[in-house]
């Protein structure tokens, strides 16, 4: 996933896992944290890498909860509470055949390169003997505590759900989880497959394929299948179509209505326009709400989220940040809202009533300093009526009335800057192209 780093030691020549490794790493954070929760998917050598990865742990004097094949929603449920960091053993690369380790901390988010690198880094420090080994703990009721948080949210659904787990770790959970809110629940690949690949951390189209001719034969039915961990998922709607991810973050944005909600920076106008046009059947949205744009990966959306006190966070393709539930990313409970608007209103009539979107774009020859441009792009924004520009890094958002467009560096040739619009209006996405032209040609 997006800006989730995987752990690795200084050492390390590349990034492949072992189970040396692993109890390297253990070590190291069994040093910094008192008390350790360790989760693993279902990928073939994952539990080899967790018990490595916990026998460090216990060598360097910490107690370990090890909660074995559970998702990542279910683990900060389970223990936020009672540890100072939760590790997932999970997610090889594409290419990889060894699961890796990734780090969160108690509120759910991922731990950054630099908490991570503070860690693995520490001085060598001398084992305890074995009076002082660290405290194992059997954990079997993480499903539990994760099934009584989502009910004290009050979600309910009287929606005809066909879900595809993948034999990854929401096979137990999900459907109990959509059972228990009301929804009418059909599974596939929901169990423990010794030796199937779970899903890779991403999902597409092609995720959806198994499920794909029963959706269709089942009035009124959706799709949704969850990655191998269960941060991400897919969405198939009652006529059997795919979802694109920004269609899906523009679903949850209208039916949330959140008052503060943080998108990517990039995000098409399908999204940004979501945000102005909930559907209202959560009631009259709060005033003064704020849409907040930041870099396009997990760790930027989280750190913003935290900064803005937002009450929504998503990236464009299928990961959803409930903060009421923590900063991790949460397909359950995501597939629990989305059964929800299912119950109430046909998702493919939500989704056919969003307008369609043109866009165009073109490049400007620049090889000038970017400061100096920065400085007369700002200068300039403040003569024409735009309703809100945002920034990251070297490039800009201008929002207008009925349409956006960003002005950035490109990212294949650093000598030129690349103009991209967007609107559902192709008259008004002309002049916003002309806008833009004579904005930068004063700045350069």
């Amino acid at each position: 996933m997006e800006g989730r780093p995987k752990l690795s030691l200084d050492s390390d020549k590349d990034n492949n896992m072992t189970a040396e490794r692993a109890a390297a790493i253990g070590i190291k954070f069994g040093l910094k944290f008192p008390s350790v929760a360790v989760i693993r998917d279902s990928d073939p050598s994952s539990e080899m890498i967790s018990q490595a990865l916990i026998s460090g742990l216990l060598a360097a004097g910490a107690t370990v909860y090890d909660a074995d094949l559970i998702s990542v929603p279910e683990a900060l449920a389970a223990f936020s509470a009672d540890c100072g960091c939760i590790l997932s053993v999970g997610d090889p690369d594409e290419d990889g055949k060894v699961s890796s380790i990734v780090a969160y901390s108690y509120d759910g988010a991922p731990l950054d390169n630099e908490e991570i690198h503070e860690i693995l880094r520490q001085e060598a420090k001398e084992l305890p003997d074995y009076k002082g080994v660290g405290r194992y703990v059997r954990v079997t009721d993480a499903e539990k505590k994760y099934l009584s948080k989502i009910a004290s949210t009050g979600v309910s659904s009287q929606g005809y759900v066909i879900i595809d787990c993948g034999c990854g770790s929401t096979s137990k959970c999900a459907p109990q989880m959509l059972k228990a809110i009301g929804a009418d629940v059909v599974t596939f690949d929901a169990y423990d497959c010794a030796g199937k690949l779970p899903r890779h951390p991403g999902l597409s189209k092609t995720n959806l394929m198994n499920i794909a001719n029963f959706v269709n034969a089942s009035i009124g039915s959706i799709g949704i299948a969850y990655n191998g961990n269960g941060t991400r998922l897919a969405l198939m709607d009652e006529s059997g179509k795919y979802v694109p991810g920004d269609r899906l973050c523009a679903l949850m944005l209208m039916y949330l209505q959140p008052t503060v909600a943080v998108i990517p920076f990039d995000s098409p106008c399908v999204v940004e326009d979501a945000f102005n046009h909930p559907l209202g059947l959560k009631g009259e949205p709060e005033p003064d709400r704020k849409l907040i744009r930041a870099k396009n990966d997990l760790q930027s959306i989280i750190t913003a989220m935290k900064e803005y006190n937002a009450d929504f966070g998503a990236l464009n393709n299928g990961t959803f940040i409930f903060p009421e539930l923590g900063y991790c990313p949460d397909a359950l409970y995501a597939s629990a809202v989305i059964s929800e608007l299912a119950g109430k209103r046909s998702i493919r009539n939500v989704l056919e009533d969003i307008p369609v979107y043109s866009n165009r774009s073109f490049r400007i020859d620049f090889d000038g300093d970017m400061k100096k441009f920065a400085n007369k792009l700002e200068e300039r924004i403040g003569y024409y009526d735009i309703v809100d520009r945002s920034i990251a890094g070297d490039a800009w958002k201008i929002i207008l009335q009925h349409g956006t467009y960003t002005i950035k560096r490109s990212d294949t040739d650093p000598k030129k800057l690349v103009i991209f619009a967007e609107s559902s209006d192709l008259v008004y996405l002309i002049t916003m192209l002309e806008q833009a032209k004579d904005m930068i040609g004063f700045c350069i």
